[in-house]
């Protein structure tokens, strides 16, 4: 493919990359296949525009990467009306990083590096709390809904047998590379790290702890133990459930293959930590991921949510995973930016300000 000479101009690019953490921009810039660190002069950005922008080329596409300063909703939000003030013709939204996930759907196991992208997301925390209980929004006005009909026509073509099983593929190769980069972080933890304990085994002190070990409070659980990891912790893995995805892998250290799960991501200003309010929300919701930025910039772009999966929603979260699920996630974009294609502007050569399509095709 021949490369793609920079934008001339702000209005130029079609294509955002938004990241809450740093790590996970950094995985996005090492899946880039040129960054272009003297372009902020060039561009520059919007008067009241308080985003931090990097620039680059992903394929045949010129991509802005926005780092928010912050996770959750507002900053997220907030980043996403900046970036429609400073790049006005951008027509699709990536939103890149790493989730929880639930670990099993109706469909399939979801495993540690393995990638969820959103068909819509649930607001879990926008309701109202009653005396007997949380009430969530779900009026037709409170809904963010689903993707417009060009993001549609995308996702039902990736559900095909053989455009997912294509996607996977590349997605892997993208991986490979990218764990090359001299500046990646990210490395695979290895099929025995990834560890899903029954529901309700609560990561606490299991003895010598006067808060843990509470025979009346048997949720208690003290602030050391929330922090702890589980091996200080000595969380006993004969609570491990099995997993018939992790018994089929390979134990020589090949990097597996991803899979691509499609479904509804909850999204929230809280993380989530508790096995039970988990498999409540997918229980009730029919949520398969758990994710804090999507509320904010769903309704405001054209927008994929693309998360790798690095823990389990449960008490026992960690951030042994966090690195490998967002290069994994970062692959995924980079494949899917490959396959994107957007139509011809309708402007002339040479006009300063012209508008693009706003139909996305492959």
């Amino acid at each position: 493919m021949d490369e793609r000479h920079r934008p001339l101009r702000r209005n130029d690019f079609e294509v955002a990359i938004i990241c809450a953490l740093p790590l996970e921009a950094n995985a996005v810039l090492c899946s880039l296949d040129e960054i272009w660190h003297d372009a902020h002069n060039t561009y520059g950005r919007a008067v009241g525009d308080d985003n931090a922008y990097d620039f680059g080329r992903s394929g045949r596409h010129s991509v802005v990467v926005v780092t928010l300063p912050g996770m959750g909703k507002v900053p997220a939000s907030t980043a996403a009306s900046y970036l429609r003030m400073s790049f006005s013709s951008i027509k699709l939204v990536l939103l890149v990083g790493v989730c929880g996930a639930v670990p099993r759907t109706d469909r399939t196991e979801i495993i540690l590096g393995d990638v969820v992208i959103s068909q819509s997301i649930v607001e879990l925390d926008r309701g109202r709390q009653y005396p007997n209980g949380f009430k969530r929004k779900d009026t037709i006005l409170d809904s963010h809904g689903r993707p417009n009909e060009d993001i549609l026509g995308l996702l039902q073509r990736w559900k095909a047998t053989l455009h997912l099983k294509n996607l996977q593929k590349k997605t892997t190769e993208n991986l490979k590379t990218l764990l090359q980069h001299p500046y990646s972080e990210a490395r695979y933890p290895g099929a025995t790290e990834d560890k899903l304990f029954e529901p309700d085994y609560i990561h606490r002190h299991h003895f010598g702890c006067g808060i843990c070990n509470i025979p009346a409070a048997p949720d208690s659980v003290c602030e050391a133990a929330l922090t702890a990891a589980c091996d200080e912790l000595q969380c006993d893995e004969s609570k491990l459930v099995p997993r018939t995805r992790l018994r089929e892998r390979d134990t020589d250290g090949e990097i597996p293959t991803p899979l691509i799960h499609f479904g509804l991501i909850g999204t929230a200003d809280t993380v989530q930590k508790s096995a039970a309010h988990r498999d409540k929300h997918a229980e009730s919701e029919g949520v398969i991921a758990f994710e804090m930025e999507g509320a904010g910039v769903w309704n405001k772009f054209n927008c994929l949510i693309i998360k790798g999966v690095c823990d389990y929603a449960d008490s026992h979260k960690n951030k042994n995973w966090q690195n490998y699920a967002a290069a994994v996630a970062a692959s995924v974009a980079k494949e899917i930016l490959g396959q994107y294609v957007s139509h011809d502007q309708p402007s002339q050569p040479g006009t300063p300000n012209g508008e693009a399509s706003d139909h996305l095709g492959l």
